[in-house]
């Protein structure tokens, strides 16, 4: 192992040390592009879902009035058969 470095051997390091951290700026570059798509994907399902979610509470609104609905109608029905079967009696 040598002890001792010359201007030039390091001048040489140097710049394969610049060469590699080059490298290491394309790739965080390539990175940072992909993270940038796979977020404008995220967007978009977090949209999608948001979507369907609205979609849902408008069907279970729905859905709880029709009961609701047919809860008092059923009411109503057995309120006039028992007022019937009461005159009727009377």
């Amino acid at each position: 192992m040598r002890q001792s470095w010359t201007d030039d051997r390091l001048d040489l390091l140097n710049e394969k040390v610049d060469q590699r951290f080059e490298q290491v700026d394309r790739r965080f570059e390539q990175v940072d592009e992909r993270l940038g798509r796979v977020e404008h994907r995220l967007d978009r399902i977090e949209d999608g879902l948001e979507s369907i979610n609205q979609n849902l509470m408008g069907l279970h609104q729905a859905h709880s009035r029709s009961a609701m609905t047919i809860t008092v109608a059923i009411t109503i029905g057995f309120l006039g058969n028992i007022t019937a079967l009461l005159f009727a009696a009377g």
